[in-house]
């Protein structure tokens, strides 16, 4: 089993709102989910469906849980 390292400074907002999009194409989706990961677009079109789901399950617990900077000055108190 693979363990995703996702990374949200890889990924815009915009990026991250047409993820959501339901009428986005299947190939948008693919290319914010490899910048997130560090892989090709091709790579993750690629994937075993499993392995797919595993990336999109971590991707979107990082979105929810994200590792914020506590020397950020914008950071959440």
């Amino acid at each position: 089993m693979t363990k995703y390292e996702i990374d949200l400074k890889a990924v815009s907002i915009a990026d991250y709102r047409r993820l959501l999009n339901s009428d986005m194409k299947e190939r948008t989706g693919d290319d914010v989910l490899a910048k997130a990961g560090g892989m090709t677009e091709e790579a993750v079109g690629k994937l075993p469906y499993m392995e797919y789901r595993r990336l999109l399950k971590a991707f979107f617990k990082k979105c929810n849980e994200p590792d914020l900077d506590p020397e950020d000055p914008n950071a959440p108190n």
